[in-house]
This record gives C-alpha cells, sequence and structure tokens, in this order.
C-alpha cells in the first residue's frame, strides 16, 4: 500500500471527528477512509460533536474513485452532527469534482478556513 495520505482523527476533549486527506487517493485508500469512518462515528454520540473535513491538500480523484469518493460524502452527509465543517479547498477543480460527485451532500457544511478555526467555531456552539 502507498504512503497513507488520509486519516480520520477523533477528539474527545473537543468533541470532533477529523477526516483528512492530502494527495492521489487510490480505490484502497478510499476504502480504508469509510471504515476509519464507520469505527470513528460508531464510538461517539455524533449529535454531540462536530465533524471537520479537511480535503484542502488532496488532488481530484480518478473514476474508479469517484463512486467511493461519493459514498464518503454521503456518510458526511447523512450522520448527524452537532456542526459539520469543510475546510476551503485549494483548487478550483477539486472544488467542482466535490460539487459534481457529492451535489447537494454538501449544503449545510460550514466552509471555513482551516481545523483551528473549526474548533474554536465549535466551541461557541
Amino acid at each position: 500500500m502507498s504512503a497513507q495520505h488520509y486519516k480520520v482523527t477523533l477528539n474527545s476533549s473537543e468533541k470532533v471527528i477529523i477526516s483528512y486527506a492530502s494527495g492521489f487517493i487510490k480505490v484502497e485508500d478510499a476504502q480504508d477512509i469509510i471504515d476509519q469512518l464507520k469505527a470513528a462515528f460508531k464510538k461517539v454520540n455524533t449529535n454531540e460533536y462536530a465533524l471537520i473535513i479537511n480535503g484542502k491538500d488532496a488532488k481530484t480523484v480518478s473514476a474508479d474513485v469517484v463512486p467511493l469518493m461519493q459514498e464518503v460524502l454521503e456518510l458526511y452527509s447523512n450522520t448527524p452532527f452537532k456542526a459539520k465543517y469543510m475546510v476551503e479547498l485549494n483548487s478550483g477543480i477539486q472544488a467542482n469534482q466535490v460539487k459534481r460527485v457529492g451535489g447537494e451532500m454538501t449544503n449545510g457544511m460550514i466552509s471555513i478556513g482551516s481545523e483551528e478555526e473549526a474548533i474554536a467555531d465549535f466551541k461557541k456552539m
């Protein structure tokens, strides 16, 4: 397997789950991300947590990864959280792919500059 370009972090003290991805995500990486997300979501009451999605350093994905990317976006969308943040993407091409694949699934996510800003904003709730 290639070097890991992704990580799902459960931070119980801040009550956040951070989904981070960078570089090129392959099929096996995407499946592992899905498994990590499901495991993290099962450990906590997500209604009390914020989800922070940070894919600003990720590249656009190839056609074989798109269905898995869609599954990841569905997990983000269908899991109830107190708040959902998406760190602003670095690339317009990348943002277009997320919109094309995710459609309405990214509605309701708060666009934010960084993970730290998301945590600070969530603490105010």
